[in-house]
């Protein structure tokens, strides 16, 4: 899936020797994209350090425009359960 658009905000540095957790979750799906929404915290206290999305184009090998819900609709039901 390709990237087309990214954003991120940071809110609060991180140190090299940091751990840090990122909690991934689907932000929109649709026929032709889809959106990761994301959120990057502190492991140690759990203080948020940044947010950010990605936006993905569901393409073929070939970078055509497919609908995963015709072309890979097994994918796309278990997707669809993690909406919200």
């Amino acid at each position: 899936m390709p990237l087309y658009e990214m954003n991120c905000k940071f809110i609060s540095p991180a140190k090299y020797e940091d751990e840090i957790k990122v909690l991934t979750s689907i932000k929109t799906l649709s026929r032709v994209r889809i959106c990761f929404s994301y959120q990057v915290f502190n492991a140690s206290n759990d203080k948020l350090l940044s947010t950010g999305e990605t936006m993905h184009a569901w393409t073929d090998k070939a970078l055509k425009l497919i609908n995963p819900e015709k072309v890979i609709p097994d994918i796309d039901l278990i997707l669809n359960k993690y909406i919200n």
